[in-house]
Order: C-alpha cells, then structure tokens, then sequence
C-alpha cells in the first residue's frame, strides 16, 4: 500500500512543481504565438526585410522554447538554472513592454489605441505573469525543499 504524504508543506511542494511543469509549457505556446504573430507582420516588407524578421522570430522561438523547457526539466528533477536568468530577463523587458503599452494609451488618449494593440497589450501581460509565477515556483520548491524535515521518499519522488 502506497500512502503519500498530504502535509500543508508536501501538497504546496507538489502544486508548486506542477505550476513551474505548466508555465514552461505555456511559455512554449507563447513562443509559437509570437512567432506566428511576428512572421504574419512581416509579409509587409520587402524579401530582406521577411528574411531579417524570419531570422527573429527562429530566435524568439528558441528563447520560449529555452526557457520552457528549463523549467519543464526542473519540475521533472534537473537542477539547471540558466533558463532563470533568461527568465528573469524577459519578465523585466515584458514589464517594460506592458508599461509602454499604459503610457503610449495615456498620451494618445483611448480612442486612438487599436484593437491589436489592446490584444498586444493582454498578450503581453499575461506572459509577464506567466513567468512571474514561474519563478516564483522556482523559488518556493527550493525553499520548500530547504525547510523540509521530513525525509519521505515520496515527497521527492516523481519531480
């Protein structure tokens, strides 16, 4: 008979290794919507201009793509932290994009902001919180497993 172990700490550790496993696949997702969106705008220019564009979004995929799967391997067990940095970094400039979007909506007033920039907006927002709650997974597992006394196989098992 298996018991597994349902203490306050060891369901939060449990829910805090899904949330990072769902982010990161989520991220992925992101990654092939922006490189959708990026590529469909790009049919506005010349071939140089396609080729160019073509070239930012195969980079923009392969940080989503990073990133996600830094932390769909962490959630899986691996201690390999680069995709956090990267992480960190994407948040910041995500942040800065969706303050961008509020002030460029207050000076120009709401009247003059297109839907596919309130879509944008939206878009960007939700991956800010995206990778927010992924590092915040990321910590709270490692001070989870820092203050965790109990040394059950089954708190640790299936990362």
């Amino acid at each position: 008979m298996i018991v597994a172990d349902n203490s306050e700490s060891a369901v939060k550790y449990r829910r805090c290794i899904n949330e990072l496993y769902t982010t990161g696949v989520g991220y992925i997702l992101f990654g092939i919507w922006s490189v959708i969106k990026v590529i469909m705008s790009a049919f506005t220019g010349d071939m140089m201009y396609l080729l160019l564009v073509f070239v930012f979004a195969l980079v923009v995929l392969w940080a989503h793509v990073y990133v996600g799967m830094g932390a769909i391997r962490e959630s899986r067990g691996s201690r390999k932290k680069g995709y956090l940095i990267l992480a960190m970094i994407l948040m910041i400039f995500n942040a800065i994009n969706v303050w961008y979007y509020l002030w460029k909506s207050v000076i120009s007033s709401w009247d003059a902001i297109w839907d596919t920039t309130i879509a944008s907006f939206i878009l960007d927002l939700t991956i800010t919180i995206l990778l927010f709650n992924m590092i915040r997974s990321h910590f709270q597992i490692k001070h989870l497993e820092k203050k965790r006394t109990d040394q059950s196989p089954l708190y640790l098992t299936d990362r």
